[in-house]
């Protein structure tokens, strides 16, 4: 996964995580990459610092740090994601099978979540079958 800082043609600044590089480029060329703030799909990559490695003990209090809420954008994230997960049916891994049965009238309309591969979500894309990514991942913590 890569986590890109993104501006639109707008002006307006955000970040998204992507499978990688050449998924972004292909949602970008085909427009599917949209501004949070206004829904520009005019977007450009703005430069970014890389990521620096920190000890266990570091590592440590940053984990109690991520554990708190620091601000009400988080608990609005936190709120929208069990919206999300509380109201849709999650198909795990099969998630491109069954958006496309439900596209062709082969399955019970219904909102899904689940997974996909980088060419499944490019491939969905292409034939136009409405996803959307959600800003998440799904990890097993021990």
């Amino acid at each position: 996964m890569i986590l890109y800082k993104l501006k639109c043609a707008n002006g307006h600044n955000f970040e998204s995580w992507f499978g990688s590089s050449e998924i972004y480029e292909k949602l970008n060329k085909l427009g599917q990459i949209k501004c949070e703030f206004c829904d520009c799909n005019s977007i450009e990559k703005e430069l970014m610092s890389p990521k620096v490695q920190v000890s266990s003990a570091e590592k440590s209090i940053g984990n109690n740090l991520l554990t708190k809420s620091h601000s009400e954008a988080e608990k609005i994230f936190r709120e929208f994601r069990e919206k999300i997960e509380k109201n849709t049916e999650n198909v795990g891994r099969d998630f491109a099978k069954i958006a496309r049965q439900i596209h062709e009238g082969n399955s019970p309309e219904r909102s899904i979540i689940g997974e996909a591969t980088a060419q499944e979500t490019i491939d969905l894309i292409e034939d136009e079958i409405p996803i959307t990514p959600l800003p998440w991942i799904n990890r097993k913590t021990n």
